[in-house]
């Protein structure tokens, strides 16, 4: 579902460069919260921590899909 947002955020912001600028800093944004997300599963395996880090990622992009 991330990888879905993700593309829907490319298609949006690809038509501008300044936009561009700002889907390339969600993805690196984005990049760091999946690597934790994955240590959480599988070392962790904290549900908590992961239902955290979804509800960032739905924040984050609502956030960008308004701003932009």
């Amino acid at each position: 579902e991330s990888a879905l947002y993700l593309i829907k955020a490319y298609r949006k912001t690809i038509f501008s460069r300044e936009r561009f600028s700002i889907y390339n800093s969600m993805k690196r944004y984005f990049l760091e919260f999946e690597i934790r997300a994955i240590i959480s599963r599988h070392f962790l395996n904290n549900i908590f921590f992961v239902q955290g880090i979804e509800k960032c990622y739905s924040r984050a992009f609502y956030l960008l899909i308004i701003k932009t």
